[in-house]
């Protein structure tokens, strides 16, 4: 018998710094493991991205990143990002 596992992505969207904020989409939200979802920093002026996936896998520095979830569950995305005027924000 095949279980079906679904994996739901809880995106902290929209903290502000000095007028910038700090905002992302993803390709989908739930889903069968595992899971491949593709990340967008759609925040302006970046020139720097910190994804951490919640998922206990290292974090990743790659620009607008794809990531496999593997497990079922509920995870908190975040992302810190660097603006080219050398300010940093985290969702």
């Amino acid at each position: 018998m095949k279980r079906l596992f679904i994996i739901s992505l809880l995106l902290c969207i929209g903290s502000f710094v000095h007028g910038q904020a700090v905002t992302f989409k993803a390709s989908v939200r739930t889903g069968c493991v595992p899971l491949i979802v593709d990340f967008t920093c759609t925040s302006a002026n970046v020139i720097y991205q910190e994804w951490d996936f919640g998922d206990g896998t290292p974090t990743s520095y790659v620009m607008d990143p794809s990531h496999t979830f593997y497990n079922a569950g509920t995870y908190s995305i975040k992302l810190k990002v660097r603006f080219q005027d050398n300010t940093e924000k985290d969702t």
